[in-house]
């Protein structure tokens, strides 16, 4: 009797395992889907910016001068087209700071997924985005 007990709970212990990382790993994917998500907006809005000023931001700007620019509203002449009224995702889905290098002629633009900066993991874990080849 003692017996069947042990391996019904051990059973229902590995059943319960199997259900949590099921969660954790669909959890993940779309975190992952809304990371890709946010770092082809912020290319996008990247791309304008260098339409408008010849150049990224630099690396000491950082994302965060996309944001008076390209997330304020319409220009007060209606010169420029009425732009979006929120903030670019400064954070990824796991709440780091997403990693942006740039000398104002390229960029690259990182997250480093569920471990972030201290723990990067795997290359395969991070998400890379680099500025198209731009003409001089």
């Amino acid at each position: 009797m003692k017996l069947m007990l042990a391996v019904a709970a051990i059973i229902i212990v590995g059943l319960i395992a199997a259900l949590v990382e099921g969660e954790r790993i669909s959890i993940n994917r779309t975190r992952y889907s809304k990371a890709r998500a946010q770092i082809a907006e912020l290319q996008s809005v990247l791309e304008r910016y260098y339409e408008d000023n010849g150049f990224y931001p630099t690396s000491d700007q950082g994302l965060s001068a996309l944001a008076p620019d390209y997330y304020v509203g319409p220009d007060p002449g209606m010169v420029i087209p009425p732009r979006p009224r929120r903030r670019p995702p400064l954070l990824d889905p796991w709440g780091h700071r997403y990693f942006y290098q740039s000398d104002g002629d390229s960029y690259v633009l990182k997250s480093f997924g569920p471990g972030g900066p201290e723990r990067p993991g795997s290359e395969e874990a991070s998400l890379v985005a680099r500025s198209p080849s731009n003409p001089p």
